[in-house]
């Protein structure tokens, strides 16, 4: 069974710029990130398609991503939201279940 969990982060101008979705499964769970980029417009459907992917492949890989290596990704991460530091390996991860 699947669940999926959203959360928005919002810049100054309440644009939801930062999508994380957490996947919960019987396996473990998955959390993705989907960040908008400077020159798009934002929008929350694409957002959570994006993180619901990210967190999907987390799973179905039971890995993380690559790292997120764009100077200004990071800073907005970071001073968008605190609790998204696990991040910092990159845009998904994976969590098992009863560890």
């Amino acid at each position: 069974m699947e669940q999926a969990k959203y959360y928005y982060f919002r810049d100054e101008m309440r644009r939801p710029v930062i999508t994380k979705c957490r996947l919960e499964t019987d396996v473990g769970t998955g959390i993705g990130l989907a960040i908008c980029s400077p020159v798009d417009m934002p929008c929350k459907r694409v957002g959570r398609g994006i993180a619901r992917q990210r967190a999907t492949h987390a799973v179905k890989t039971k890995g993380n991503s690559g790292p997120i290596n764009r100077e200004h990704v990071v800073n907005l991460v970071y001073s968008l939201c605190d609790d998204l530091s696990c991040f910092q390996n990159g845009k998904s991860v994976f969590e098992r279940n009863g560890g």
